[in-house]
This record gives structure tokens, C-alpha cells and sequence, in this order.
């Protein structure tokens, strides 16, 4: 019997020879998260200079990119790549932005020997009717962070946004391993209630 974690192994395989819809499969879990991340990064480093979306649809190139070059070792590491090229995408624009080209277009190349078109994709990962649905869980979504105690957001958001372990973030805050993770499943329960209750 195959795994969830076979699934997306056969999805990375897929993606990464060119198949968008299984590229959209393989994504779909992680883009709410990547949307709240980069509105998080962006809003620091860009300073309001940015589209969510259109940094997703960034984000989403390079990864559709560079997939042919991934080793897949399971879902968390998975993200933890996703969210390391969203730094690298929002870094680059944040120079792009400082050296003064603001309000010119940046053009990425979009074609790699070897690798598909990045328009495979956007029929599927980047289309209108995904966007729309994308926006609807990544408002709750944002509004439900927003509603959290600082305390519990930032451990939340370092967790969540930034796949780090109890240990990076405690580390990273100060604080015990074990105070990590009550502040984790405090305000985890709190997040996960208000997606569920629906306007």
C-alpha cells in the first residue's frame, strides 16, 4: 500500500518532468502558508512594494524551476525548501526595489535548458479561479494570525510559515523548549478554531 509521502514523491517526479496539474497538486498544501510568509517577509522587507500574488507567482517559477534538481525527503523538508526560495525571491526584489528601479518590471528568465516553460503552470498553480479561492483561505487565514496573542503569533508564524523546529524557536526567543510548545498548542487550538467557524 503507498504512503502519502510516496504520492508526493510521485508528484515532485511528475512536476518536475513537466506536468503541471500534478505541480498544482504537489503546492496546493503549502501556498496559504507561503502567502502568509511572504506577507510577513514582504511587509519587513519591502515595505508595502510588493503583491502577495505576484510574489507567490515568483516564488512558484523558481520552484517549478529548480524541481528537476530536488532530491524529495518528505513533506517537511519539501516546505522548508518552498520557504527558503520565497526568501531568496523576496531578497532579490527587496534589492531589485532598493537600487532604485521601483515601478520598473523585473523580467526572470523564464526558460532553462532542459527544464519546461514556467507557463505550464499557469493554467493550474496561478489561474484566476485558484486565486480567488487561494485569497479566501489566506484572509481567514491572516485574520486568524492577526487575532493571536504576540506571544503565541510568533511562535505560531516561526512554526508554521517558517517550518522551524521547537528548538530553532526556542533558541531563536529564549526560552525553554517545553514553553515553545505550550504556546504552540495554545495558539495553534486558537488558529485552527477560527478557520473552522466560518463567518
Amino acid at each position: 500500500m503507498a504512503s502519502a509521502g510516496d504520492g508526493q514523491a510521485e508528484l515532485v517526479r511528475k512536476s518536475a518532468g513537466g506536468d503541471g496539474d500534478a505541480f498544482s497538486k504537489l503546492v496546493a498544501p503549502h501556498v496559504t502558508g507561503l502567502l502568509l510568509l511572504i506577507r510577513r517577509s514582504g511587509a519587513r522587507l519591502l515595505r508595502g512594494d510588493f503583491d502577495e500574488e505576484d510574489a507567490l507567482q515568483l516564488v512558484l517559477e523558481q520552484v517549478w524551476r529548480r524541481l528537476p534538481g530536488f532530491e524529495y525527503r518528505g513533506a517537511q523538508p519539501f516546505y522548508r525548501w518552498l520557504v527558503t526560495i520565497a526568501g531568496f525571491v523576496l531578497a532579490d526584489r527587496a534589492r531589485y526595489v532598493s537600487a532604485g528601479k521601483r515601478g520598473v518590471g523585473r523580467h526572470f528568465e523564464s526558460r532553462v535548458e532542459g527544464v519546461p516553460s514556467a507557463s505550464a503552470i499557469a493554467d493550474t498553480a496561478t489561474s484566476i479561479s485558484r486565486r480567488a479561492m487561494r485569497r479566501e483561505a489566506y484572509g481567514r487565514a491572516a485574520a486568524a494570525l492577526e487575532a493571536l496573542e504576540p506571544k503565541h503569533r510568533q511562535v505560531v508564524e516561526r512554526h508554521l510559515l517558517e517550518a522551524q523546529s521547537l528548538s530553532e524557536i526556542a533558541e531563536a526567543l529564549g526560552i525553554t523548549k517545553n514553553a515553545v510548545w505550550e504556546r504552540l498548542r495554545h495558539g495553534m487550538g486558537i488558529l485552527q478554531a477560527a478557520l473552522v467557524a466560518r463567518p
